[in-house]
Parts: structure tokens; sequence; C-alpha cells
């Protein structure tokens, strides 16, 4: 029989085969770690960077979204987008005009504020705008966030120019109603000639239009 070292032998032994084919268990086991491969990208197309455009009485802008979980919070953000740009481009627009005609008339800001005047055409177009721009063309993308592929989009959307100077004019209406009221309560004559030659301004460029 074995003496006792002999014993201690085999029992380390054994105790090593057991652990040995423990750990190689645990490593068949483990799976391994696989990162999601790159969603297909189309390409981008020209029209993202060609903005804004005008076709066939219609202006295009271009809007952006952020990165979303969901495809519908990327096109919904985008659409969002393209409105604030239209709004600032065409305010931007109003401003340089309000500028440009008051100066003309030798009206003061304290008749005729453009700035003023530009923010309140800005109101009535963003009022609009809901119901008057159209989407025309999407463009998806798949982009990190976080780790985690999101859906962010571009989208192509129109606006007529016949709407933009609708609201222009209904902007210039509520100016020239203003001014009615002001040249009615004037203290002096001078006054009263400021906002009738601000009310004749105004009309002017009622007929004329913002697109024109």
């Amino acid at each position: 029989m074995f003496n006792n070292k002999t014993k201690y032998i085999i029992g380390v032994l054994g105790v090593s085969s057991i652990l040995l084919v423990g750990c190689a268990k645990e490593t068949t086991m483990a799976p391994a770690a696989v990162e999601a491969a790159s969603p297909s990208m189309p390409e981008r197309p020209d029209w993202v960077y060609n903005e804004p455009s005008e076709e066939d009485g219609t202006l295009s802008f271009v809007g952006m979204s952020n990165v979303h979980a969901s495809e519908q919070n990327a096109r919904k953000d985008a659409r969002r987008d393209a409105i604030n740009n239209v709004v600032q481009y065409l305010g931007t627009m109003a401003k340089t005009k309000f500028e440009q005609v008051t100066q003309s008339y030798g009206l003061s800001s304290q008749i005729v504020d453009p700035t003023t005047a530009a923010q309140q055409f800005e109101k009535q177009m963003s009022a609009n705008l809901a119901r008057e721009m159209k989407t025309k063309t999407w463009h998806p993308e798949r982009e990190k966030k976080s780790g985690v592929w999101g859906y962010k989009y571009f989208v192509l959307a129109q606006i007529p120019k016949s709407s933009i100077d609708n609201s222009f004019r209904k902007s210039l209406d509520q100016n020239i109603k203003k001014q009615q009221e002001e040249a009615e309560k004037a203290a002096t004559q001078k006054a009263k000639e400021q906002s009738e030659n601000a009310i004749d301004m105004f009309r002017k460029m009622k007929k004329e239009g913002l697109m024109e």
C-alpha cells in the first residue's frame, strides 16, 4: 500500500486536475464581447449643404436633428430646426429692409424701430409656419450617443414665397394700425407728420412685399 508521502502527492495532483478542468470549463462558457456592427450609412445628399435656396416660387431650408433613440423624435427635431432656420433667416432679411427704408424716409428709431418691427414679423411668421411649411425629403443617419446607436435626421423643407409675403403684410398692418393711433394722439404737428410718414412707408413696403 501507499505510504503517507505517496498519498499526499496523489492528493495534490488530484486537486490540481479538478481545478484545471474547472478553469477550462469557465473559459469555454464565457462569451466573447462583440461590438455591434456599424449601421450602413447612405451618402449625404448635396441639398444638406445648399440652403436656403429658391426655386419655382418656393424657398427651401434644411433642418438637422440631434441624435435620438427613435426615428420619430429625430424627424420632429429636424423639422423644428428647419422652422427656426426659416424664422432667423427671414427675420434678418426683414430687419435689413426696415433699416434701409426707415433711413430713406428719415424716420428715427423712436418712431420705427427696425429690430422691434422685425421681431413682430418673426412672430407672425412662426404662427403660420406649422401649416405652411411642407416637407420635401428626408435624409437619415445613424450616430452613437453615450455608446448607443441612435437616429439623426436631415429634412429639406419648403415654404411658398407667397406665404412669406402674406405674413410680412399682416405684420405691416399691425404697424400701420399702431402709427394711426400715434398720429391721432400726437401732441405736436411734427410728431403727427412722423407717424403719417411711417404709415406711408409701411404701405409702400406692404405693396412691395418682402420677397420682391
